[in-house]
């Protein structure tokens, strides 16, 4: 059973709205509850404008206003921590060692035993290739 006994249907329509809000919103780096309350509570944001034409286009003439005071209503009682954002500096420095790593192995190859060898490219398109790797 959803939050506040809603159908499937209008849980899941709800939810698509905030996704939708988040996407189109200024406030994209918020979790989905903050995004929507900051959208209905900037004036200067025209929620009409903003998620209207994507409404019309699902074939819905609602005011997207009354939905998505629905939905702050619904994402009180659904888990929405978005722990993205907390993890950036264990990234930073863990691919800053992984790097690091990668460099003393390539100095030690080159310089040591005077040869690089294929897993050591591998190695290369391994490190660059982390998803961790972006975040730096």
């Amino acid at each position: 059973m959803n939050p506040l006994g809603l159908s499937d249907h209008d849980f899941n329509g709800l939810i698509q709205l905030g996704f939708l809000a988040q996407a189109l919103g200024p406030f994209h780096n918020l979790n989905m509850l903050d995004t929507v309350k900051a959208i209905l509570a900037t004036p200067s944001i025209n929620v009409t404008e903003l998620l209207g034409p994507s409404l019309r286009a699902g074939g819905s003439n609602v005011d997207p206003a009354l939905p998505l005071g629905a939905l702050t209503l619904v994402l009180k009682e659904v888990p929405h921590d978005n722990l993205s954002f907390d993890n950036v500096s264990g990234y930073v420095i863990l691919t800053g060692v992984t790097v690091a790593m990668f460099l003393l192995r390539l100095y030690s190859r080159k310089f040591v035993t005077k040869r690089i060898r294929p897993e050591d490219w591998v190695m290369l398109v391994a490190t660059v290739g982390s998803p961790d790797f972006f975040y730096m």
